[in-house]
């Protein structure tokens, strides 16, 4: 995920023309939940957004519960699209286990605050602070600063 980055804004820089986004997601199970079982929700979510973002875009898994997405040319409406997809996805989870397992806490990110922190942990940190709960009809507010 990191040198795709760094891909990314080496040819924002070089060319321009384009626009980045990264929406950063974070699961949290909120009831005790084996770790093998922890990881299957895990992979089942990230197959899903896979699936519903484009093949421009880039996915990839930041944490054992975390997980990231490059947007490349998207505005902030197209980002919470993609959030509520996932969002839905995971309502559907919960209502199939007759119980809240799981929650998503996310957090979407405009490319100049990426460009203004460059080392990716600090970025990844900052914006692991900046996450919000996410629910069906929320919508994500960007971190431009």
């Amino acid at each position: 995920m990191k040198e795709f980055l760094e891909k990314f804004l080496a040819l924002k820089r070089r060319y321009g023309g384009f626009h980045i986004k990264l929406l950063y997601l974070r699961v949290e199970f909120v009831i005790d939940v084996k770790r093998d079982i922890k990881r299957e929700f895990v992979e089942k979510i990230l197959k899903y957004t896979v699936a519903v973002t484009r093949s421009s875009d880039v996915v990839g898994q930041l944490g054992e519960n975390s997980f990231g997405i490059i947007l490349t040319n998207a505005n902030t409406d197209g980002a919470n699209v993609v959030a509520e997809k996932i969002t839905k996805y995971i309502s559907e989870i919960n209502f199939d286990h007759d119980k809240r397992i799981l929650d998503l806490y996310a957090c979407l990110t405009h490319e100049l605050f990426i460009l203004k922190h460059t080392d990716f942990e600090e970025l990844i940190d900052l914006v692991d602070k900046n996450t919000q709960f996410l629910t069906v009809g929320i919508k994500l507010k960007e971190l431009v600063q």
